[in-house]
């Protein structure tokens, strides 16, 4: 009997892992529950940038040349990114139109360069830089109100995009940790200043 259950315990243990999110790396036990917490958008802005990238994916789906674009789009307080490879110029111009039409969407972000789709391991190499970055600001002790939850991290080709809402005092330190991650060739800061006092209900 107590051998089952110790099976138990450590299948738990081995599965939890594969079942988290990124954000787990950075708050730890606190998990989604930390993470939504942290968040500075309402809750109502939350689902509506979700809603926002949806209409994104479909945008991207339909864009022609297919598998010769890679495409990473990110939508934070109503604001795009679009960052990637696209097959030529004409693309990219196609796509940031649509998503300027699409409702909600107050700018955006058009970072495309026209060059052939990421490889595999470049890609890989985007993500263990996110999360290298990721990890560098966690550790930063900004403000009791200051989470790394806050910054939303992207990396396409060596270059980390940082989005969120941040005080102005907490911009600078968040850009200068990332600059300092081994590997990242560029930071490009979009952030939107945070008024507390502003945030919907």
């Amino acid at each position: 009997m107590k051998s089952k259950k110790l099976l138990t315990i450590l299948l738990g243990a081995l599965i939890l892992p594969l079942s988290g999110c990124a954000p787990l790396l950075v708050f730890g036990a606190v998990g989604t529950t930390g993470v939504i917490m942290a968040d500075r958008r309402s809750n109502a802005v939350m689902l509506e940038d979700q809603e926002i990238e949806l209409k994104v994916d479909k945008a991207i789906r339909d864009l022609p040349y297919g598998s010769k674009n890679h495409i990473n789009k990110v939508s934070y307080n109503h604001v795009v990114l679009l960052a990637g490879e696209v097959h030529n110029r004409e693309v990219g111009l196609t796509l940031e139109n649509e998503v300027k039409k699409i409702p909600g969407v107050t700018n955006v972000y058009n970072e495309l360069v026209i060059a052939p789709a990421s490889s595999f391991g470049e890609r890989s190499q985007d993500t263990f830089l996110t999360t290298k970055v990721k990890g560098e600001i966690a550790l930063l002790n900004i403000a009791p109100d200051f989470y790394a939850g806050n910054v939303k991290v992207v990396t396409e080709r060596g270059i980390v995009y940082l989005m969120g809402l941040l005080k102005p005092s907490e911009m600078q330190p968040v850009i200068d940790r990332a600059r300092g991650v081994s590997g990242v060739v560029e930071v490009v800061p979009l952030f939107q200043t945070y008024y507390p006092e502003k945030k919907d209900k």
